[in-house]
């Protein structure tokens, strides 16, 4: 086996732990909040940005459990019935992913007719790392 063959075979296998590596640093998700402030739908991956067990935010009072400054923005866009866009959030030391969450909040109407906010999170603590080193 040549070493050029070699090199492409030691690339193919770190890839799953790089690729890895990117899926805990870097998260995108998204989660459903009525008017009343109940989270109807939450995708898992938003679930571990914001440090929630699996199904925890789906739980009655789960809304008061968000950063302060996220329900903030969901307040915002649920008053003003506009999104609200790029906006940032820190996160806590105790949350699974350090650093700052970019946040949009886009008000929806569902088949029924009510007004729900979807939250878009964007967490991108390890790009932001690298930019400074």
């Amino acid at each position: 086996m040549s070493d050029h063959s070699k090199v492409r075979m030691t690339a193919k296998s770190e890839a799953p732990s790089f690729a890895e590596m990117l899926r805990e640093s870097v998260g995108c998700a998204a989660f459903v909040v009525t008017q009343g402030g109940r989270i109807t739908a939450c995708a898992r991956e938003a679930e571990r940005l914001l440090g929630f067990k699996q199904g925890q935010a789906a739980k009655a009072g789960a809304f008061s459990l968000l950063p302060p400054t996220l329900q903030q923005i969901i307040r915002e866009a649920t008053v003003s019935n506009c999104p609200v866009t790029d906006r940032s959030v820190a996160l806590p030391a105790t949350r699974i992913l350090t650093g700052k969450l970019h946040v949009s909040a886009v008000p929806v109407q569902s088949n029924t007719g009510k007004r729900q906010i979807v939250v878009v999170l964007n967490g991108m603590s390890v790009p932001h790392q690298l930019e400074q080193n």
